[in-house]
Order: structure tokens, then sequence, then C-alpha cells
């Protein structure tokens, strides 16, 4: 596992990129480790990585999240977590993490010494990798899941929301954040320039927005106007300083500006 991972992160000659391969990697790692726990009877996989991972998203991410549902007395991160560490130290990486399970989002946190040294990304050798783990205990209803066998770089099988139920948790989130998230932007691009474009499962979207903005969850058909209006409240320059690390390809970057996201928004 150990020589994989360096030997991935190798193939970039950017500290950045090989970051962003090394991450990628472990989240891989992890998915798999929560799969063979038995993990996808009780949580989805959503969010920035599941569109990475599953629906090539041309940017990488950095957190995995998850969504509570199913078999909730097959629930069980803190065990999930221990064996995973446990994986980790047997491959010869020096891993540590915690979980904590109090608040309804629960996080937990994995920390790997001396990997980014290694890989040559930082000349700091106690600088860690850290790869964030989030499940929200209470999710929005109305999504609709899947179950797909991935075989990148191994094998491993996940639950996850169908495209338009993750479309409709990245409009959610860019409606209803206090605060401006790069990638969410780029992702809402992303779907809209898909051929055909991406429709959101509106029924999932109207549940999320009755959980954190009443107000807006009777306009969920004029979710485009929605954005409209929230673009034009947020600074531009900072959601690309935001996401441009994360932009597998520079072309990309180049065509994601305010006034294309305003002409796909406009169809």
């Amino acid at each position: 596992m150990k020589v994989e991972a360096l030997n991935i992160a190798r193939r970039a000659e950017d500290p950045i990129r090989r970051l962003n391969l090394l991450r990628e990697y472990m989240h891989k790692v992890i998915l798999r480790s929560w799969n063979e726990q038995g993990a996808f009877q009780s949580v989805s996989f959503v969010g920035g990585t599941a569109l990475r991972l599953l629906f090539q998203l041309p940017r990488f991410s950095e957190d995995l999240d998850f969504l509570l549902e199913g078999e909730l007395s097959a629930y069980d991160p803190e065990t999930w977590q221990n064996k995973l560490l446990r994986e980790l130290r047997l491959s010869g990486l020096e891993a540590t993490g915690r979980w904590n399970s109090n608040p309804t989002v629960q996080v937990g946190w994995v920390r790997i010494s001396n990997l980014l040294w290694e890989a040559g990304i930082t000349d700091l050798k106690n600088r860690k990798l850290s790869i964030k783990i989030e499940v929200d205990t209470n999710p929005p209803q109305g999504a609709e899941t899947r179950t797909k066998i991935l075989s990148d770089p191994f094998f491993w099988a996940v639950r996850y929301y169908d495209i338009s139920s993750l479309m409709a948790g990245k409009i959610h989130a860019v409606l209803s954040r206090s605060y401006v998230k790069g990638r969410d932007w780029f992702d809402i691009f992303w779907f809209l320039t898909r051929t055909p474009p991406v429709k959101p499962n509106l029924t999932l979207l109207k549940t999320a927005l009755l959980q954190t903005n009443p107000e807006q969850s009777g306009k969920i058909h004029q979710w485009k106007e929605s954005i409209l209006a929230k673009l034009e409240t947020i600074d531009w320059d900072q959601v690309v300083k935001d996401v441009q690390p994360l932009i597998e390809r520079r072309s990309d970057l180049f065509m994601f500006t305010k006034e294309n996201l305003l002409q796909v928004l406009d169809k």
C-alpha cells in the first residue's frame, strides 16, 4: 500500500498535484476498508469526492462525506475507523486518527506521518497527510441511491447518491453556506455543462432546504434564479482561489469564469 501510494504520487512533478494524487489514493483505501466492513449497508457516499471517483469530476477533492441511511444497527464508524488504522499501520504507514460521535454531523480524522515528506511534497518531515471524514446522521429525505463496483487501483464497492441527488446536494450547499467555497461553484458549472445537463432531484432539494433555509424551499423550480441571485453576492476571485489547487486540467480553470457560469445558468 505504501509503495503504491508513493509511486502514484511521484507520477507528477508538481507538489500540489502530487498531494492531490496521494490523497485520492488514500480516499480509495478508506472506501475499500469501509466497504469490507459493511459500512455501505448504513451509509451512502456523497459530495465532491463521490463526484470525482464515480463520475470523473475534473477536480480533486479533500474530504470524504457520507449520509446515514439504511440499516442503523450496522452503523459503527468507530469500529470501522479502528480497523482502518490497524490496516494502515500493518502496511507500514504511521497512521493515527480519532472519531467524534457526539454531533449530528459526526467527524473523524485520519492522519499519516512522514508520507508527504517521502513523496517529495514537503521538506517538513513532521507534516501529516490529513483526511477528514464526515457522516451526517440526520440527512434530508428523497435521494436516489445506486451501488457500483470499481477496480482502480483495487476492487471496492460503494453505495452512493445518483448524479441528480448529488446535484441537489451541491445546489443546497451553494444556497445555504454562509461562506464561499469555490469548489461548490465549480461543481455546479460542471453539472450544467454536461451533455445533456444534469437535472437536480427536486424532492431532495426541497427537503434539504426545509432543514436549513425554509424560506427558499418553495422556490425549488426556480433554483437557477436562486443561484444567480447568490452569485451576485460573492467574491469571484475568492471562488477561483479556493478551487484552483484542485483543478485537474488548467484549461478547465480558464473556462471557469463568472461570465461562462452566467451563460450556462441562463440557458
